[in-house]
């Protein structure tokens, strides 16, 4: 009774702040659950493989450079279109102004005809009309008496007695606006090459743009592989930074025990606290360099800066081993060499459009056009439509040597491209030469520098055992430990080297492209 006495008098409001407490908690943590991961995988350390896809994917300059691969794509296929007819729709609305259009200044005389001798059925003169009916010839008709025969005009006409006066300055067309509207269809038929011209010069384009975007691509993924590796050697350097720091540090505790016990001297613990003071600059310096290479790193991926965290358990793989490269051929699919293949046919097509100024146009149109008055029926006010057909020629015979300056400016142009093509491929050919040399260098500096960094570590491990037997001084160690620093950092740029000279050939034999990308739907 107690317990149910206390449940009645909880207020309801409490009630309903509980429950909406625990939705908000189970909100929460059903929100947690689905960004803690996500967040997980942001952090997931970066490998090359990875950080390639991520550029390819979002890099902003490469993704301005498919862009503009995609216009030129765009521009052949309208280029293509020139071949087929062309459906235009026009008209226009015309007012006549304030002067009457006269049609016919001319003077008129009009017959006057009875009524009887006009055809019903077609508006027309009937002839036999006089013949079956000679009273109304007499009324109607001149004459001739001596002939028995209506009388002739120049023109052959029967002659009337009487005549409609029709001043020719009174005829006049009575609407002022005047409408026009209709289809017309034009159809190339031969354009002395011109469209085929444009298409070849639309395609060359297009080659010239996908090179670019090639050459975009092997930039960015150039720079990312720089940076990356950039990133995992300015890692092993803040390592080993920390480890130069932890032997200083050693060191120091060493003096300072034996300074207390009176076997060291004051001026020795001050030698160790000044290299220490050294290393400690050298790992904030290690620090601020890694953290501007992922910086660096991220902008090339185009992701935040916390995302770029790459692994450094593949820094030994910077030096490759000494895996020799092969290339089978020396010609490369170099991005900029096949950019001035690209203008090279472009120019020839430029070439192509030049010479066909001397060559005639003719094209076949067709139309179906709406007139308003109507002129096929007395210019009454009604619309009034009929179609036409019809061949256009057009050959320019004179233009005073426009078209010969101009084709020898075409020609001219093609040459130096030509020049720049043959000049472009022997200094690939000279390049591909200097970066292999480049690379065999870096795999003996990396040889050199394994066994100094060997060295170094051996030496440092003796220099430590006679200074603990009293045989060394302290000159010996701080140096010994300077070496050993200097020798593993001599190291990892050696293997810097090797891995920036294997991308650099790479580069030079055009086989440096970014990976398949899915297209966005």
């Amino acid at each position: 009774m107690i317990g149910t006495n206390i449940a009645t008098t909880v207020p309801k409001k409490f009630v309903i702040m509980q429950r909406t407490d625990n939705i908000r908690q189970v909100f929460l943590a059903t929100l947690l659950a689905v960004l803690l991961p996500h967040a997980a995988r942001c952090q997931e350390p970066l490998t090359l493989d990875s950080c390639r896809r991520l550029a390819a994917a979002q890099n902003f300059k490469l993704q301005a450079a498919r862009e503009n691969e995609e216009i030129d794509k765009n521009l052949v296929r309208a280029a293509r279109t020139l071949y087929l007819p062309r459906i235009d729709f026009a008209g226009g609305w015309y007012y006549m102004g304030q002067k009457d259009v006269i049609p016919n200044p001319n003077d008129q005389f009009l017959p006057i005809v009875p009524y009887q001798a006009i055809d019903q059925s077609t508006g027309t003169l009937n002839p036999n009309f006089f013949k079956e009916n000679p009273v109304a010839a007499l009324q109607s008709l001149v004459i001739d008496m001596s002939k028995l025969e209506p009388m002739l005009d120049r023109n052959g006409n029967p002659m009337f007695k009487q005549y409609a006066y029709l001043p020719g300055n009174k005829l006049v067309l009575e609407p002022k606006h005047l409408w026009m509207m209709g289809f017309v269809v034009r159809q190339p038929i031969f354009t002395g090459l011109k469209i085929v011209a444009a298409n070849k010069m639309a395609e060359a384009t297009g080659s010239i743009e996908h090179s670019k975007a090639k050459l975009t691509e092997a930039e960015v993924i150039e720079k990312c592989d720089e940076d990356y590796w950039r990133v995992l050697s300015l890692q092993e350097k803040c390592k080993l930074a920390t480890q130069y720091e932890e032997l200083i540090a050693q060191l120091e505790s060493d003096v300072q025990n034996l300074l207390d016990e009176g076997m060291a001297t004051r001026n020795d613990l001050l030698k160790v606290q000044t290299k220490h003071n050294e290393a400690r600059m050298k790992q904030l310096r290690a620090s601020n360099g890694q953290t501007l290479a992922r910086m660096a790193l991220a902008q090339t991926l185009g992701i935040r800066m916390n995302q770029a965290v790459v692994s450094g358990a593949g820094l030994d793989s910077m030096a490759l081993a000494n895996a020799p490269l092969s290339y089978d051929s020396v010609d490369s699919d170099r991005p900029e060499v096949a950019m001035l293949r690209g203008k090279q046919q472009m120019l020839e097509a430029a070439l192509m459009m030049t010479n066909s100024a001397y060559m005639p146009e003719v094209y076949l149109f067709g139309q179906y056009s709406w007139k308003y008055p109507n002129p096929y029926d007395g210019m009454t006010k009604t619309f009034g439509g009929d179609w036409s057909v019809g061949v256009t020629f057009r050959w320019s015979i004179l233009t005073w040597g426009d078209r010969i300056y101009k084709t020898r400016i075409a020609r001219l142009k093609l040459a130096q491209t030509e020049a720049e093509l043959n000049d472009a491929e022997s200094l690939v050919a000279l390049q591909q030469m200097e970066k292999t040399n480049h690379l065999a260098e870096a795999h003996e500096h990396i040889d050199f520098a394994t066994e100094a960094a060997n060295q170094a570590n051996e030496n440092l491990e003796n220099v430590k055992a006679s200074y603990a037997e009293g045989a060394s001084n302290l000159r010996d160690v701080l140096e010994a430990q300077t070496l050993w620093q200097e020798a593993q950092q001599e190291l990892l740029d050696a293997k810097l080297e090797a891995a920036n000279a294997r991308i650099a050939l790479s580069r030079a034999y055009g086989q440096l492209s970014a990976p398949t990308v899915p297209t966005k739907q």
